[in-house]
């Protein structure tokens, strides 16, 4: 590729990325009215979106042209969001490892800042082929995918400054046109190693029916150890009760109005959530083992010391034989 093709545009004296001049010329007044939004505007549409998105959708209740809008506004704002991420410690060390058709699945182990793993691969297909790099990042409920998913689209947008980085939230978004595809594509899905399969064999959600067309090549799991993915569990339920709406990719479940049984509404949900992520990543390392020796790579990653570095996570041990409900209660007490 020319270099002249790489070079950023230069707009008002200010060097844009390629990402930003991609969703730009997609919908430039999209694009405009989100970028002026502050930080607490953008987080405000977002969930308003979500919600009515969700709900027309389950309804069937829609004009495609208003839908697809709300779909790019979506894609939007997931940039938006990455891009007002603080950065991860470029010295910081995640436990992980990426795996090869060689080797089976082992042990975690530290194995660097996963994102320049990830950009190294991406850099390298690049050279090989003009086709998108499409990344999944999967892994059971709750248990990191979208921090993982918002990390990678800020570093490699930043890092691959003169190429198009576009992240995509399946829990949301139903379409992804290949007008709106990048040079990568980090597609977050919750279901994207479900065993459900074609007539022909192919995984749906991966490379069948329900996929992007071109499959994917590299999958980030995020698989947090139990401890964290119990507090894991706990915080997302704190943010189900500050914001007065449990799961939000279900916009028609209601709380009940008694402050106590939303508490224990929430646990319950918790408890079910904790129980389903034992019998589901069962099922996914069944289907990891199988991309594995198809010759997909794969990273695992255990997002705790992102966890650290983003929000302050502390690891605390003495909640692993702790109900959710009492945990919920003894959190909102501080």
């Amino acid at each position: 590729m020319k270099e002249s093709m790489l070079e950023n545009k230069i707009e008002d004296g200010e060097r844009k990325s390629a990402t930003e001049n991609f969703l730009r010329n997609i919908n430039p007044e999209i694009w405009e009215n989100l970028n002026n939004f502050s930080i607490e505007e953008q987080d405000k549409r977002w969930f308003e979106l979500t919600q009515k998105h969700l709900s027309d959708y389950e309804k069937g209740d829609f004009k495609a042209e208003d839908f697809e809008r709300e779909e790019l506004e979506l894609l939007v704002l997931n940039y938006l969001g990455a891009k007002n991420l603080s950065s991860v410690n470029p010295e910081s060390r995640q436990r992980g490892f990426f795996s090869s058709p060689e080797k089976y699945f082992q042990k975690l182990e530290k194995f660097g800042n996963f994102v320049d793993g990830v950009k190294e691969k991406f850099v390298n297909k690049s050279k090989q082929s003009p086709e998108p790099f499409n990344i999944l990042v999967s892994g059971i409920g709750i248990s990191g995918k979208a921090t993982l998913r918002t990390v990678l689209t800020k570093e490699l947008s930043e890092k691959c400054s003169e190429q198009s980085i576009i992240s995509w939230d399946r829990d949301y978004q139903k379409i992804f046109p290949p007008k709106w595809q990048g040079n990568a594509n980090i597609i977050e899905d919750v279901h994207g190693l479900d065993n459900e399969r074609d007539a022909d064999g192919k995984l749906k959600r991966f490379d069948g029916s329900e996929g992007l067309p071109d499959g994917y090549d590299l999958v980030i799991y995020s698989l947090s150890p139990a401890v964290t993915y119990r507090q894991s569990l706990v915080k997302r339920g704190l943010s189900w009760l500050k914001i007065g709406k449990m799961d939000l990719t279900a916009p028609g479940k209601e709380y009940k109005e008694d402050a106590k049984e939303k508490i224990r509404e929430t646990a319950d949900e918790l408890e079910r959530t904790f129980g389903i992520g034992k019998s589901w990543f069962k099922e996914h390392l069944r289907i990891l083992r199988e991309l594995q020796k198809r010759g997909i790579e794969i990273a695992v990653v255990d997002p705790t010391q992102i966890f650290k570095e983003l929000y302050g996570f502390e690891e605390r041990p003495e909640s692993a034989g702790q109900d959710f409900y009492s945990a919920l209660e003894d959190a909102l007490k501080k």
